[in-house]
């Protein structure tokens, strides 16, 4: 029986874990990815323009970050874009992660 409890207890915080280590990470990919399309598309934007649809992607991922944390670059007809922040996660007061994000358009 305890056996059992503990093996379900494991198993929790594991999916617990994911819980609360997951959503930095996906929007870290998600953002990077709709940021290379904005890119991609940004030559055609004015600079108020596209930094309007960062920050508009910034708040649907939710990601901590303000608006002279991104540089946007233009040269040779390309729009390169680039961001950096970091983000704290906790896990049940016991530990405490910080990741650290930065993308780069132009790679």
């Amino acid at each position: 029986m305890a056996k059992k409890l503990l093996i379900i207890l494991v198993i929790a915080l594991l999916v617990y874990g994911g819980f609360v280590f997951a959503p930095p990470l996906y929007h870290y990919y998600a953002f990077k990815s709709d940021l290379a399309e904005l890119a991609r598309i940004g030559g055609t934007m004015r600079q108020e323009d596209l930094m309007e649809k960062i920050m508009e992607k910034v708040r649907e991922y939710n990601v901590p970050i303000d608006e002279d944390d991104i540089a946007i670059t233009r040269m040779d007809h390309k729009v390169y874009i680039e961001a950096s922040w970091q983000e704290r996660v906790n896990f049940l007061n016991i530990y405490e992660k910080t990741f650290y994000f930065s993308i780069y358009t132009g790679e």
